[in-house]
């Protein structure tokens, strides 16, 4: 919130996912919850950026306008996207910018813990045809998840399915050309780090350092990630707002 209220931005705190479905687990929700305010937005909406809740803003002054820079796409055949453009020169205009993921064997190395997404009817087709696939049969995440047959069948249904409404969203671009050259999926550290080696506190801090906006806390239980959370955030009240 006080990094919206510093560069202009509007801060929405979603604390019930629940209330959009309670047909599939809650992290399904996002996808609803990011098209309805793309939706209630208005005209003066230039866009929806989705954070998940293990995901910490770390460079406090940097703009959104200046990190989402569609000149820096990742240029792979897993990585959904055109190859970056020359210098000054777009290529297809994106509506959606995300972060690598940290494994090049995903449908597309793409990270949906932090998903910006333009106001555009793209953003609505894509966000809709992801949704739809929760629903297939078999579900998708079983044929992504190529070890989801040793996890336990009797755990609660939040449990297990990843990657859930990531994978939907890996699917629905390699399927969608139209979509997928209008995604840019930009290079670890300029959106995000993750996958930081915790056991170090030294690497931590190089990496946390390195980013160029964000660190998402992957790797650490609940009680882990809330640790770290409020020790950032008492950093950043003690230096940065005083």
């Amino acid at each position: 919130a006080a990094y919206a209220e510093r560069h202009g931005y509007r801060f929405i705190l979603d604390k019930q996912l629940d209330r959009w479905s309670d047909r599939r687990p809650v992290v399904w929700n996002k996808l609803l919850s990011i098209a309805h305010h793309l939706k209630a937005g208005g005209k003066d909406l230039a866009g929806v950026l989705w954070l998940d809740a293990d995901v910490l803003i770390a460079n406090l002054s940097a703009r959104l306008e200046d990190v989402l820079d569609a000149r820096l796409c990742v240029s792979s055949d897993r990585a959904c996207g055109a190859p970056p453009a020359e210098e000054g020169v777009l290529l297809a205009p994106k509506f959606l910018f995300a972060s690598e993921d940290a494994d090049e064997t995903f449908e597309v190395n793409l990270n949906a813990g932090m998903l910006a997404f333009a106001r555009s009817q793209a953003s609505l087709r894509l966000l809709e045809a992801s949704w739809a696939l929760g629903a297939a049969q078999p579900p998708l995440w079983k044929e992504q998840d190529p070890v989801w047959f040793l996890k336990d069948a009797r755990a609660p249904a939040s449990a297990w399915g990843w990657p859930a409404e990531q994978g939907a969203i890996w699917r629905v671009l390699r399927a969608t050309p139209a979509l997928c050259e209008r995604t840019c999926v930009l290079p670890r550290p300029r959106l995000q780090v993750l996958g930081l080696n915790w056991s170090s506190p030294t690497s931590v801090h190089a990496d946390w350092r390195a980013t160029g906006f964000a660190v998402h806390l992957t790797g650490l239980d609940t009680a882990s990630r809330s640790h770290v959370a409020r020790s950032w955030w008492e950093c950043v009240t003690d230096t940065w707002m005083n």
